[in-house]
């Protein structure tokens, strides 16, 4: 059995790298290693502004984890849905940075575009990390979704609900004692 965990992240992009944010994750990896203690870790990410990112970076920090890059939408479309020339320059970096980079489904529209790769990176995933606010779908191929189709998995998740500004309540889901089995298909 391979000792490489994989956690695919998710969250809302207006999500900003804060102090307490960091310390909230970096509490969470502490779990983490003691229930894989002979991890190697990986990340997946659709490299989304915000939430995406963070997790990222701050995990691959914490972990010291690679990361893969699973695309909803060809990069040179993709990139039209960042906000800053500085978004799109670090979006490129991650990219290079990753371990895998898979290519998008073909979709005709982003909604379903953004479905189809989040299924991806739930698909080769050992559990969750999410920063979501709790509230409803407000359509197909948002966090919302993700933490569902992960909860009808029976996934790990951690979840970091964003209460006020730069203030998050942690919250752990199916996370087991120990090293469990793996469910990756």
């Amino acid at each position: 059995m391979s000792n490489l965990v994989v956690f695919a992240v998710s969250g809302h992009r207006r999500i900003q790298p804060s102090q307490e944010l960091t310390e909230l994750i970096r509490q969470a990896c502490d779990l983490l290693r003691k229930v894989y203690p002979q991890a190697t870790f990986d990340i997946t990410t659709c490299l989304a502004e915000g939430a995406d990112r963070v997790l990222t970076i701050e995990l691959g920090a914490a972990l010291n984890a690679s990361h893969s890059v699973v695309l909803p939408l060809p990069a040179e479309e993709y990139i039209h849905d960042f906000h800053s020339p500085a978004s799109i320059l670090e979006f490129n970096e991650l990219v290079r940075s990753a371990r895998h980079v898979s290519a998008p489904a073909l979709s005709a529209k982003r909604p379903e575009a953004y479905a189809a790769a989040n299924e991806k990176m739930l698909s080769g995933a050992d559990g969750l990390f999410a920063i979501w606010d709790g509230e409803p779908s407000r359509g197909i191929g948002g966090t919302a979704a993700v933490v569902e189709h992960a909860r009808e998995q029976a996934l790990p998740i951690i979840w970091i609900k964003p209460i006020h500004q730069n203030q998050y309540q942690i919250n752990f889901l199916n996370i087991p004692q120990t090293n469990p089995e793996r469910r990756r298909t």
